[in-house]
């Protein structure tokens, strides 16, 4: 019995299912006749959630065009399959992905460029269904990339006469 010209239910409708309805006013004078009748047609089951499977939660990657992969989404029935999206993330909030692949349809994605050394990435995935529907983001993993060695400098490879006490010196490496 809602007392404002709008309701939203309490639960989720039934997926998948053509429903009808209508409305009337209740006043002091009793109850107007009904409204016209109306259908509305809920969305079919959303995809499932992908499940993540490398690179692996805590991993060191010492590919910096690293292979994401997961595992691929049975679809529920009524639905078909559309596309994945992959996001890769320095973040663990996602604000600003450095990967945002948004349709893919493969469960597998290597980036075209890549990924900065010695930094900590956090990646996730979802599905899509062919209503646009989508899946809820899979568990966030993370992984870190390798962190660049050194360049030696001084002395030179195969240096002879060199002192008791040499300069020995190579280069800086980003992030340390």
């Amino acid at each position: 019995n809602p007392t404002t010209s709008f309701y939203t239910p309490t639960v989720d409708l039934p997926k998948n299912l053509t429903l009808y309805w209508r409305v009337l006013a209740k006043g002091v004078n009793g109850p107007s006749l009904y409204s016209e009748v109306r259908s509305l047609t809920t969305p079919v089951l959303p995809p499932p959630t992908p499940v993540l499977t490398l690179p692996a939660n805590n991993a060191l990657v010492t590919d910096t065009t690293p292979a994401f992969t997961w595992k691929p989404v049975v679809m529920p029935v009524g639905t078909t399959f559309q596309n994945y999206i992959l996001q890769v993330d320095d973040s663990a909030d996602f604000g600003s992905p450095v990967v945002n692949e948004t349709a893919l349809v493969t469960t597998t994605f290597t980036p075209g460029t890549d990924l900065a050394t010695n930094t900590k990435y956090y990646w996730r995935a979802r599905a899509v269904n062919s209503s646009g529907e989508m899946s809820n983001w899979s568990a966030v993993r993370y992984f870190r990339t390798k962190i660049d060695p050194p360049t030696l400098s001084l002395p030179a490879d195969g240096a002879t006469g060199v002192a008791k006490m040499p300069l020995l010196d190579w280069s800086d490496v980003s992030g340390n």
